[in-house]
């Protein structure tokens, strides 16, 4: 189902879709979302986000303060743009692919005292390649 536009420039329904992206807030004439990842998060999201703003020609300003990422996205014109609210929706599809990999990731490779801790089995490493499963 498509929205509706309300005027001739269509900026209701662009805030109207901007408004279902949560954490996104208009600032002025750009768009803003603030982050809190780790460094290697940080540095996963600046590159897919660079390969999505390069198609859309934007250029998002995007940086790190104290352990959180702050991006804006923003035209000189100062009107939000589809393009806009195209990349913000294509920067919440990358955090929530980033944030959901790495907790996985820190999960199974979380080692302590030689051993592997997976979901409901632990593996005790042995002098071979493979480990051997504790009963």
């Amino acid at each position: 189902m498509r929205a509706r536009r309300r005027d001739e420039s269509g900026t209701e329904y662009l805030s109207d879709a901007l408004a279902l992206l949560a954490g996104w807030s208009r600032e002025g004439r750009d768009i803003k979302r603030t982050l809190r990842l780790d460094d290697a998060q940080h540095a996963a999201l600046t590159e897919r986000v660079k390969v999505v703003a390069d198609a859309l020609q934007l250029r998002p300003n995007i940086r790190r303060l104290n352990g959180y990422t702050q991006i804006r996205v923003g035209t000189p014109g100062g009107a939000l743009t589809a393009g806009e609210v195209t990349l913000a929706a294509r920067i919440e599809d990358v955090y929530r692919s980033i944030t959901s990999r790495t907790e996985c990731a820190t999960f199974v490779t979380t080692t302590r005292c030689g051993y592997f801790w997976w979901p409901d089995v632990a593996w005790k490493r042995n002098s071979t390649t493979s480990p051997s499963r504790i009963t």
